[in-house]
Parts: C-alpha cells; structure tokens; sequence
C-alpha cells in the first residue's frame, strides 16, 4: 500500500525531478566551462583534465 502511494507520487513528481536534474547539470557543465577557459586556474585545469 505505502510503496504504491510512493509510486504514484514519483510518477507524478518525475517530470519535476527531470526538470531539476536538467537545471544541476547544465549548471554544473556551465560551471566546468568557466573553469576550463580562465587561464588562472590553470593549476586546476590541468589537476581536473589531465594534460589536453
């Protein structure tokens, strides 16, 4: 009974959770892209991407 209610609340709720993983992965791709063009934070480029 408790875990059909939780079913449904999810179906209905999924769309919603789609929408707010979709907004924190563009941030954070937009935030890698930041990262990745200042040149000062070279040090950290190269300790996220490896020599590219």
């Amino acid at each position: 009974m408790l875990l059909r209610t939780t079913l449904r609340l999810t179906v209905k709720n999924l769309h919603l959770i789609n929408y707010l993983l979709l907004k924190q992965r563009r941030k954070f791709s937009i935030n890698m892209n930041r990262l990745y063009m200042i040149p000062k934070n070279l040090k950290l480029q190269k300790k996220y991407f490896g020599n590219v």
